[in-house]
């Protein structure tokens, strides 16, 4: 991890002699990211810059977090992301509840444009090829393929657990919408254009609304 410019402003306010809040800005210039694995050659990801407002803040009762992260700014192969918002609060139950032990990890994001969050994962491809399971190699790889892009509007999701003991499985939720999504083919699956959906899913199932003036298939 290495940058050629940081800039760190922080304001940090204290109760009882443990943090309560925080609110920090952040700017990176030329940030590279090198990873070396064994027997292999570097593997670096660089970002001409790199920004933020974090906003940390303890909940009440000590039960959990809320980080809100504003004016995010990413710059990456010379094409400036555009400034968004996201969030993550973490929440524990309480002791004596009905959900003794249980658990619950939820954010957010108010934009994002697909096409660019697609470049990054092609640079760090290297390393995802690495990480994934051996039967989600292929899926990995029709996805880079597609080359996906569109405008990712409202993502929100939740991840619950620890309830009902550690045999229970986690609980999870997304939602969001993506606007004039475009893809080439890959593999069997067709190329798309101008393509608008709405996705709503949990662990029980989901709903995927298709929608669009002009929308154009590309077939294998």
């Amino acid at each position: 991890l290495g940058s050629a410019g940081v800039r760190l402003e922080a304001w940090v306010r204290l109760e009882a002699g443990t943090v309560a809040d925080a609110l920090a800005r952040l700017d990176l210039a030329d940030l590279e990211l090198t990873r070396t694995p064994p027997g292999l050659p570097p593997e670096r990801m660089h970002l001409q810059a790199l920004g933020a407002v974090l906003d940390w803040q303890r909940l009440a009762g000590g039960l959990g977090w809320r980080l809100d992260v504003r004016d995010l700014t990413l710059m990456h192969q010379g094409v400036a992301w555009p400034a968004t918002e996201l969030g993550l609060v973490w929440s524990t139950r309480p002791e004596g509840g009905l959900d003794e032990g249980g658990w619950e990890l939820r954010g957010g994001l108010r934009l994002a444009r697909l096409g660019q969050a697609m470049a990054l994962v092609d640079a760090a491809a290297p390393t995802l090829s690495r990480l994934i399971p051996i039967d989600a190699l292929s899926a990995f790889d029709r996805l880079l393929e597609a080359r996906p892009d569109g405008a990712l509007h409202d993502l929100a999701w939740r991840l619950t657990g620890g309830a009902g003991g550690a045999s229970a499985a986690p609980t999870w939720a997304v939602r969001a919408r993506i606007e004039q999504v475009t893809s080439a083919a890959a593999g069997a699956i067709p190329g798309v254009r101008g393509l608008d959906l709405d996705l709503a899913a949990d662990q029980g199932g989901g709903r995927l609304t298709l929608s669009g003036a002009g929308v154009t298939f590309d077939l294998p």
